[in-house]
């Protein structure tokens, strides 16, 4: 199986933008060719930033669209992007890259949440003050993981722009290792997996 590797070449502080431009012109290739057998993966990912690095894995037809696509050779072009192409190690593990819908804790669900946390301590009898209404938002904001984010706009909803967090997990004996289908992002989908080395 053979990868595209894509490594933002730009000053540190920009690296975050560069890889959004890079998930942004995936993006737009899976959802105009409707591709579901490409699956991505961040390398240096932590859980501060997703790093400098986009590896994309699939068959090699798919791939030849993402290298010839014109975003990402713009990108080449202007030197912010060094692309390789390569096989996959054989002694390479296998990790899942999900999206992470703690961004659907934001708004009308978050506020859903704490109307129900602050009805449930009425229905108890309790005196719901400032104080216990700052410390139920305290409490639900530490609740709420912390992980990178790619800031995207989707294709399918006329570009309405948000923040789509990336979660990893490490392939461990639970999950089946499997190659399959994708979002159109390039994250896992039903469990597939993508090559970690």
């Amino acid at each position: 199986m053979k990868y595209i590797e894509l490594t933002a070449q730009t000053d540190p502080e920009d690296i975050n933008w560069a890889i959004n431009n890079i998930m942004h012109v995936i993006h737009g290739i899976l959802s105009k060719y409707d591709i579901s057998n490409i699956g991505v993966s961040f390398p240096e990912y932590s859980e501060n930033n997703l790093g400098s690095i986009v590896r994309i894995f699939g068959n090699e037809d798919n791939l030849m669209r993402v290298v010839d696509n014109d975003g990402i050779q713009t990108l080449i072009k202007r030197n912010m992007v060094n692309m390789e192409i390569d096989e996959v190690p054989s002694n390479a593990t296998y990790v899942q890259y999900k999206r992470s819908r703690i961004d659907l804790l934001k708004g009308n669900t978050r506020n859903s949440r704490y109307q129900q946390k602050i009805g449930y301590l009425k229905g108890k009898g309790v005196v719901v003050d400032s104080d216990i209404r700052k410390e139920i938002k305290d409490r639900m904001r530490k609740e709420t993981p912390k992980y990178p984010f790619i800031g995207t706009a989707s294709k399918s909803t006329g570009g309405c722009k948000f923040m789509l967090y990336v979660k990893k997990v490490v392939h461990v004996e639970q999950i089946p290792v499997k190659m399959g289908e994708y979002t159109s992002y390039g994250l896992s989908k039903n469990g597939s997996c993508v090559p970690e080395f």
